[in-house]
C-alpha cells in the first residue's frame, strides 16, 4: 500500500513527511534492477528516432517497468489491475505530472483498470501524493496537482479508473500505535474512518467509476477464526451503500501485508501468514465470512485480497510461494460461497511492475469463475518506494546513470 497509514488519526499531530512502504524496500530494491535488462531493448532508442519521443530517463523507467508488467500479463493470458499510482505535488509537480500523463496514456492504450494514490479527508497539507482532500462539503474537493492527469484520463473505453481510499486502515499496523491489535483496534473516528455519502459524492464528480476502499483484518475479525464484528461490518456496509447512491463500483482492500496483529504483554505482535501461527485456513475463513455477508452489495465489483504481503519469510521465493497459496485458498473459499465476483491478487512484497517476473514466473490462481485479475502498485521514483525524497533532477540522474533515455512511443511493440 501507501503510506504510513499507521500513525494518521484524527487527533495525532500528523508526521511533517509522511514516508511510504517502510517494510517493503529491501524487496523493491532486490527486484527494480530486473527491470533494466527486459526493458532497455523495448523502451530505449535514439532520441532523432520519432518526433514522438519524450527525452525522459525517468518516464523511460516508468513505462519500462509498466510494459514488464503488461508483457507478464499476455504472456499468462490474464487480466491486470494497477491498485495504486502515485506521484506527488510539490515544486516539481510540472515533472511528474509530464511522466503520470505518459504513464496514463500507455495504461489507456492496454486498457488497465486503475484507481490513483490517494484520497480521502484527513491527509495533511504536507503530504504530497493526495490526489484530493475531501471536505465533505457540497463544493468540488480540493485537488491537488496530480487531479489534472488523473481527470484527463478517466473516460477510458472498457478501462475503470478512480482512487484510492485507505482511512479504513490509518493508524493500523506496525508503524501505528503499539497496542494496535485485533483487542485493541483502534477507536472508528479518532483512528479511522470510511467515507460518507457526502465525500463519495465528491469523488464521483471527478469523474471516477471506482474507489478502492480499505479495510483491516484486525478491525474486521478481532480473532482470526473467528466471527466478523457485526458494528464494523455495519460501517463497511453503510459506505458500500453511500458508493451505490452516487454510482461508484467498490474495490474492498484488505489493507494488510500478509499479517494479523495480536496483544501481547509488551504491546502488539505479528503473526505471519502461511506459518502455525497464522495458516491460511484462517485468511480463507476471513474471505468465505466477508463474502457471505456482503453478497447483497450491489457496489462491490470485487475483493482485493491482501494489500502487499510482505516477510512471509527470509527467502523471498519462499515468501512469494506462501503467498501463492494462501490466495489460491482464498479465491476457493469465496467461489465456495456461490460469489463470482472479481479477486484482486496482488503481486509478492510491494507489488511493483519490476516484481513481478523475479516472483511469479507465471500466473497461479485457478478460478473457476475466470475473474481474477493480478494487481500491480506503481511510483516513479527511480527506487520504486513511492517515498519521493529526491528532486525531479536527482531521480533524472539516477534513471539516467541506471541505462535509461530516450522513450519513443511508435517503438513499442
Amino acid at each position: 500500500m501507501g503510506q504510513q497509514l499507521a500513525g494518521l488519526s484524527r487527533t495525532a499531530e500528523p508526521p511533517a513527511t509522511l514516508s511510504r512502504h517502510p517494510r517493503r524496500r529491501r524487496l523493491i530494491a532486490a527486484g527494480a534492477a530486473l527491470s533494466l535488462i527486459a526493458g532497455l531493448a523495448t523502451f530505449l532508442v535514439s532520441s532523432n528516432s520519432s518526433p514522438d519521443c519524450v527525452d525522459s530517463p525517468v518516464t523511460a523507467q516508468a513505462l519500462s517497468d509498466l510494459g514488464g508488467y503488461v508483457d507478464w500479463l499476455h504472456k499468462n493470458k490474464v487480466r491486470g489491475y494497477v491498485g495504486e499510482v502515485g506521484w506527488p505535488s510539490g515544486p516539481d509537480a510540472r515533472d511528474w505530472n509530464e511522466v503520470a500523463s505518459h504513464w496514463y496514456d500507455a495504461a489507456d492504450r492496454d486498457g488497465l483498470w486503475v484507481t490513483a494514490w490517494a484520497a480521502g479527508k484527513w491527509w495533511p497539507d504536507s503530504y504530497q501524493l493526495t490526489v484530493y482532500r475531501l471536505t465533505g462539503a457540497r463544493e468540488p474537493a480540493d485537488a491537488g496537482a496530480q487531479a489534472a492527469v488523473v481527470e484527463a484520463h478517466a473516460d477510458v473505453s472498457g478501462a475503470l479508473r478512480g482512487v484510492d481510499l485507505p482511512s479504513g486502515a490509518f493508524a493500523s499496523g506496525p508503524e501505528g500505535p503499539s497496542t494496535y491489535s485485533g483487542t485493541t483496534p483502534g477507536r472508528y473516528g479518532r483512528d479511522y474512518y470510511y467515507e460518507d455519502a457526502a465525500d463519495l459524492r465528491q469523488v464521483a464528480k471527478t469523474g471516477a467509476d471506482v474507489v478502492r476502499i480499505s479495510v483491516t483484518w484486525e478491525r474486521l475479525q478481532h480473532q482470526p477464526g473467528g466471527p466478523l464484528d457485526q458494528t464494523e461490518l455495519e460501517r463497511v456496509r453503510a459506505t458500500l451503500r453511500a458508493a451505490e447512491t452516487v454510482g461508484l463500483g467498490v474495490v474492498l482492500d484488505l489493507h494488510n501485508y500478509g499479517d494479523y496483529w495480536v496483544a501481547d504483554g509488551s504491546g502488539h505482535r505479528r503473526l505471519t501468514l502461511g506459518t502455525p501461527d497464522l495458516p491460511d485456513d484462517q485468511f480463507a475463513d476471513l474471505w468465505r465470512q466477508l463474502s457471505t455477508a456482503l453478497r447483497d452489495s450491489t457496489a462491490i465489483i470485487g475483493y482485493g485480497l491482501m494489500n502487499e504481503p510482505t516477510n512471509l519469510a527470509a527467502d523471498p521465493t519462499e515468501g512469494a510461494h506462501r503467498w501463492q497459496v494462501a490466495s489460491q485458498a482464498a479465491v476457493q473459499a469465496i467461489r465456495q460461497t456461490g460469489d463470482h465476483r472479481t479477486v484482486f491478487v496482488t503481486g509478492y512484497g510491494g507489488a511493483s511492475p519490476s516484481q513481478w517476473v523475479r516472483y511469479h514466473p507465471r500466473a497461479w490462481i485457478d478460478d473457476p469463475a475466470d475473474q481474477v485479475r493480478y494487481e500491480t502498485h506503481q511510483y516513479f521514483d527511480t527506487d520504486r518506494t513511492g517515498r519521493y525524497t529526491r528532486t525531479f533532477r536527482e531521480e533524472t540522474l539516477r534513471a539516467r546513470g541506471s541505462g535509461f533515455g530516450t522513450f519513443c512511443p511508435a517503438t513499442k511493440q
